[in-house]
């Protein structure tokens, strides 16, 4: 459990020792504070999943410390200790946000069964998170699609071509694309655990970002691809069709790996006697390209 971590805050040093040592004994990781202050300047260099914390504390009191954490952006669990029992009392300190509170003196065995509670708490809450942000990267990424392909409705036919595509690639930098990198770097930063010198990011996120590093080499790729048609002079080469529909059909040949991912199958019309009289002038590479990708989006958002 060396990952659970439990800042707690308390001005009673043999309070502080011993939970702390209890704790440190049951495989947490234990950081220490005798004030709010110095609870604060803890959590900002090593954040804790949980912080235990005492109201009356010189320095910085509890109610402080408490309203500081309840302002991050991913605010830890907080447990309370007090010596009141006072109903009016604890009400008055649930009131503040708190998780739950812990009756001095401390009942070690409750304690234990809070914390594993806490602990299973604040897993969600960094699910629900991640989730929550994910879902915001989504629309801003559904947004700048929706913005290209306003622009396109809206296009004049004399200025389509390049500035077409130089606008997608803006939007995809910007926006769409690194965008989204930009906004998992920043969830990343600010639910990475430190653990000495090294970061702890979940696996999800990870996964998230490595994704969207592979879309956009691949999108960027594509882009130039696009530039390169629109923007530059290609000299279009006279081939048969029956000659085209072989370089079509060892190209299909070449992706029986990826179709078999969900079970696809891709069918090719029979090669015509008559192909073989009829000719096109086209750009071999760019057509082969472009047949790839249509396959390739076709297999992505087929069922």
């Amino acid at each position: 459990m060396a990952d659970k971590k439990i800042l707690i805050a308390e001005d009673d040093v043999i309070i502080l020792k011993t939970m702390s040592q209890f704790l440190s004994s049951n495989g947490y990781a234990v950081e220490t504070a005798v004030n709010g202050s110095e609870a604060l300047n803890k959590y900002k260099s090593n954040p804790a999943q949980i912080v235990i914390t005492d109201i009356d504390m010189p320095v910085m009191n509890g109610n402080e410390l408490i309203s500081h954490l309840s302002s991050v952006e991913n605010p830890p669990v907080i447990f309370v200790t007090t010596i009141e029992r006072s109903p009016e009392l604890i009400i008055d300190i649930m009131k503040k946000g708190i998780y739950d509170y812990i009756l001095k003196p401390v009942d070690m065995s409750d304690l234990l069964l809070k914390l594993a509670r806490a602990f299973e708490t604040s897993e969600m809450k960094h699910a629900l998170d991640i989730t929550r942000k994910e879902k915001v990267i989504r629309l801003e990424n559904n947004l700048e699609w929706y913005k290209f392909e306003e622009r396109l409705k809206n296009r004049d036919d004399k200025s389509m071509g390049a500035n077409i595509f130089e606008s997608l690639l803006t939007s995809f930098n910007q926006g769409a694309g690194f965008g989204a990198l930009v906004t998992l770097m920043a969830v990343m930063e600010s639910t990475a655990k430190k653990d000495g010198d090294d970061y702890k990011i979940s696996g999800e996120l990870f996964e998230m970002i490595r994704g969207n590093v592979s879309a956009a080499e691949r999108a960027l790729q594509t882009f130039g691809d696009m530039m390169k048609i629109v923007t530059e002079k290609h000299k279009a080469e006279k081939i048969s069709l029956a000659a085209l529909h072989d370089k079509v059909e060892n190209k299909i040949s070449g992706m029986a790996e990826m179709t078999s991912v969900k079970n696809h199958h891709l069918m090719l019309s029979d090669k015509k006697e008559f192909f073989g009289g009829l000719y096109a002038e086209i750009n071999i590479n760019y057509f082969i390209q472009a047949v790839e990708e249509v396959i390739l989006n076709a297999m992505k958002y087929s069922p």
